[in-house]
């Protein structure tokens, strides 16, 4: 909603119930001993506080624009997390004393994935937000970069440091490393998420 229409027509209002002798928000209106006039100025009031309505600052949509984009960016989140919650090691391989993995099948299906989340949130970031969520979207698109880069670099360093076939226990000490890295990159990307939504927004089921 325009704040200056509104504003205007708030003190407008006021001082023609009240007869001026009003000073707010940095307005000062005399008092007023014709009645024509307050009648006068209780109308310019109520247009403007009909037009603050009407000139809505993100273009016209008011709050239905907002809500149907934060509707959006809930999705977005439901989309993500059904990518993270199939994220795996890959299928098992029988193997003497337990089972193992294969490396670039795990990193091959994490990339995948990755690639994945980061088209959802494309096509979140694509469409423009309203002018009251501007500042959050903007923020949601730079940990968004953020959080593709170290997850690349993350899956980078684990090629290095696993072996063709790993054991989970092989698997955690090469990634024990880093999930302080990962979890760090996830909660600020969640919680940006959170505050373009204007509600709760995970995107991971832990």
């Amino acid at each position: 909603m325009n704040t200056v229409l509104l504003t205007a027509g708030v003190v407008a209002l006021m001082a023609a119930v009240i007869g001026g002798g009003l000073k707010a928000f940095n307005i000062e209106i005399r008092v007023l001993s014709s009645r024509a006039v307050r009648f006068a100025l209780g109308l310019l009031g109520v247009a403007f506080l009909v037009a603050a309505v009407a000139l809505r600052d993100d273009g016209g949509g008011g709050n239905e624009a907002q809500d149907r984009y934060q509707r959006q960016v809930v999705a977005t989140c439901n989309g993500v997390r059904a990518v993270v919650a199939r994220d795996d090691l890959g299928p098992p391989q029988v193997a003497p004393g337990g089972f193992t993995y294969d490396r670039d099948t795990f990193i091959s299906r994490g990339r995948t994935n990755l690639a994945a989340i980061e088209r959802r949130f494309a096509l979140l970031l694509d469409k423009p937000a309203p002018d009251s969520l501007r500042s959050e979207a903007d923020t949601v698109r730079d940990r968004t970069q953020d959080f593709g880069s170290q997850n690349r670099r993350i899956f980078s360093e684990l090629q290095r440091a696993l072996p063709s076939t790993f054991t989970l226990e092989r698997f955690d000490t090469a990634a024990r490393p880093l999930q302080d890295r990962a979890d760090n990159v996830l909660a600020r990307l969640e919680d940006a998420m959170t505050q373009l939504a204007g509600r709760d927004c995970r995107l991971s089921s832990s």
